[in-house]
């Protein structure tokens, strides 16, 4: 038991890294499958066009999200406006988390190449 728990103590690796490496070996893996430099590109230039198309519409929901605020502060606080401000933060929030996904996942084809 003693063992067991030392083991796991010493080759725990955190979850975060874990799936990030786990990642990176299946693109790997793929990559290794087609081996085709054009399509490789292709595929990387792709994920950056849509990157920057995200990042461009992230920005336009913060210049919302900014422009909604100066209302509440202008007009007084309505409940429409509120939960107006409220849904494009909720919005903002799983752009941002998706913009990370592929950000990573672009880094990692990147370096795999």
């Amino acid at each position: 038991m003693i063992l067991d728990i030392l083991n796991n103590l010493l080759l725990y690796v955190e979850p975060r890294r874990k799936a990030h490496s786990e990642k990176k070996q299946r693109v790997r893996f793929q990559l290794e499958i087609s081996s085709h430099p054009e399509e490789q590109r292709s595929g990387i230039l792709h994920l950056q066009e849509a990157l920057r198309a995200q990042l461009s519409q992230t920005r336009q929901l913060e210049r919302e999200i900014y422009n909604n605020h100066k209302d509440l502060e202008e007009c007084g606080e309505t409940e429409e406006l509120v939960q107006r401000i409220h849904d494009l933060q909720d919005k903002l929030t799983q752009d941002k988390a998706d913009l990370q996904a592929r950000s990573e996942e672009l880094n990692i084809l990147i370096r795999s190449d």
